[in-house]
Formats: structure tokens, sequence, C-alpha cells
């Protein structure tokens, strides 16, 4: 008789299986939870770096454009259709024309008065600030000493004026045009001639600066805003604003030390509330970034003039102890106390001794500059 030997069959059972399945379960929410804040870091790392990139992307533009300006004029978007400049080289005609200028004179108004600013303002700031510093000015075609003498030697400067608008607003400008949207930053060239003034309706189509992906990627996540000033973040409720605004301090503007100072504010939110005490609070998270672009030329000159050749007989200039037919005068023998400053902000306020702004994010930022080196 055979004996048969059954083959016996091993596998898990019903209850060890559930009991598996839940310990897995249990091993893979452990898991998740610890790989969620890893993932955070990731993420946070990549927002942060993104926003260093985009910060200091217009940082650059920003230096390269105005660190080496000829002179140059900062103006809000609030103060373009009051702003007003003190001539001070009418009142350095006064000194030497045989008709005085009067003293109303000094004072000249600029823009319309309309509340809000448009190409007609600006083309007025342009026109003044050619007028300040280029008006009349002339180059030799021979620098002989012999030659410097003869008015026939001379001929006209043409160059450029520069308008770079850093935009919080759009409408805070009545002739937006295309492609100024929020955070933008665009720039408006001026040609012009030293005998020939910028006309009122003198309007050039603005460029704009920044890669417009900042602004239209899929990913484009961020607003950006500005201010003149230098500030950091404090903690207010649940969001942020800026330390110097909450506490209603000034940006002061010191023409004896030319320096561009910025805050720049990404908001990765997209939302941005006006607090009911008066500043700009910002929802989290959000990253202040502070610029400070020295005037190297400005501060080279310290103030004083290019002691550029201008051809005075247009305004009866009698230069004492000289032959009145010598028509050409040298800046720097009439104008080097007098010529106005070349770093100066514009506001709305005739008083002299005020050259501060506050600080502002409603408000668009406006630099006027020109270089020497395109002076021709």
């Amino acid at each position: 008789m055979n004996n048969t030997k059954r083959a016996v069959k091993k596998g898990f059972t019903l209850l060890e299986l559930i009991i598996v399945m839940a310990l897995f379960s249990i091993l893979m929410v452990a898991v998740m939870s610890m790989a969620d804040p890893v993932s955070k870091i990731f993420k946070n790392t990549a927002v942060s770096s993104r926003t260093y990139n985009y910060a200091n992307d217009i940082q650059v533009y920003i230096d390269t454009k105005l660190k080496y300006a000829d002179n140059l004029w900062v103006v809000t978007s609030d103060n373009i259709p009051n702003a007003h400049i003190i001539s001070n080289k009418r009142q350095n005609d006064k000194a030497l024309t045989v008709n005085p200028v009067p003293d109303s004179d000094y004072q000249i108004e600029l823009g319309n008065g309309n509340a809000l600013a448009d190409n007609g303002d600006l083309a007025s700031i342009v026109e003044a600030y050619r007028y300040e510093y280029y008006d009349q000015i002339v180059q030799p075609n021979d620098t002989s000493s012999s030659a410097l003498k003869n008015p026939d030697n001379y001929k006209a400067v043409n160059g450029k004026i520069y308008v770079m608008r850093l935009i919080n607003d759009p409408d805070n400008f009545e002739d937006t045009a295309v492609g100024e949207i929020a955070g933008q930053i665009s720039l408006r060239t001026y040609d012009f001639d030293s005998f020939t003034s910028i006309a009122p309706g003198t309007a050039p189509t603005p460029s704009i600066e920044l890669n417009p992906a900042y602004f239209q990627a899929s990913d484009a996540v961020y607003d950006f805003n500005y201010t003149l000033g230098a500030s950091k973040f404090i903690n207010v409720g649940e969001g942020r604003a800026l330390e110097n605004e909450v506490n209603g301090e000034k940006v002061k503007f010191v023409p004896s030390n030319p320096t561009i100072q910025l805050s720049i504010v990404l908001d990765q939110e997209k939302g941005v509330s006006d607090d009911s005490n008066g500043y700009r609070l910002f929802n989290l998270p959000c990253t202040v970034t502070t610029n400070s672009t020295p005037l190297i030329n400005i501060i080279e000159r310290k103030g004083n003039s290019q002691g550029r050749y201008y051809w005075g007989a247009n305004r009866n200039i009698v230069t004492p102890g000289v032959d009145p037919a010598e028509k050409i005068q040298n800046q720097k023998d009439n104008r080097s106390t007098s010529i106005s400053p070349s770093f100066m902000y514009l506001d709305s306020d005739f008083d002299t001794s005020n050259n501060e702004a506050d600080f502002d994010f409603t408000q668009d930022i406006f630099f006027i500059f020109s270089y020497a080196d395109e002076l021709k």
C-alpha cells in the first residue's frame, strides 16, 4: 500500500493581510508627514531664489542707467502737474545782464495744474531741465586760444534727455502707453539741441525695460512695488509694512550727498491692502530689497558746473572787464556757484528748503537725467 503525502500550501491569512495593510498605511502617513516640510523648504527656497533674481535684475538696471548721469532730477507722479524749480541760472543772469530778470522769473512753474500727470506736464519738466543745464551751450570746432574767441567757431550741442518711470499704478499717468503695467519700468527719450525748446506736445513712445515674462509667465506670481528711500519690514497684524512709512518718516534729498535710495517690494500673493492708519500693508509672503545708487559723475563734480561754453549774447550778457564783442562765455567763470544743483527732488511747494518725499507706494517715480558723453 502506497502512502501518498499531500502537499501543504501555505499563505497569509486574511487577518494577517489586514494587519500588514494597516501597518503600511500608518508608515505611509508618517513618511508623507515628514516629506511635506521638506517639500515646503524646497519650494520656499525656489521662491526666495527667484525673488532675489528679480530684485537683483531691477537693481542692476537702475544702477546702470543712473550711476553716471550728468544731472538728475527726481519727481513723483503726484507732484508732476504742479512741480517747480527755483532757477539759479536766471538768478545768475540778473547779475550779468543789462536788463535784470524780475524776481518772479526765478520761480519756474511746471505742468498744467491738473490732478493727473500727462505727457504735456512731463515735456514741460524736460524742457526746464534742458534750459537749466544746456540752453545756449555750444562746442568749439577749434580749441586753439585764438579760435576760442571767435563766435563763428562754435556750434550748438545735441543730446538726449531720458525719463525713467517706475510704475506703481498705470492710472497715475493720463497717457498710459501699451505695456506700462504695475511693476514695469519704462523709459522715454527726448532728443534736444541747445538752441531749441522742447515743444509742449512732445511725447516720445516709451520703451518697456523689464522682461514681460516677469508679469505674463504662467508662474508670474509677484507684484512689484517701488518707493523712494530705504527701509525694512516690520510685522503689522497678519501682514508687513515698511518701518519708515509706519513711523511717518520722510525721504531726505541731500545735493551734497547725491545718492538714489529705493525700496523694492515683491509681494507673492498679489494682494496689497491700504491700512487705515495711512501706510501700505503687504500680505505675506513678501520681501523687500533696498537699493542705493551713488551718482558718480555728480559726486565727482561736487555740484559745480562743467565748464562748458555758452552763447551769452542771446541774453545780452556783458562780462565785466571783457570786450562785449566776445559773445562766448564759460560756465566756470560765471556760474560755478550759482548753477542749479545737479541732483534735486521736484515737489509742488515753493519752499526751497523742502527737499523731501514720502515713503509712498501709491505714486510712480520719475527720474529725469542725461549723459555728458552723449553731447555732440
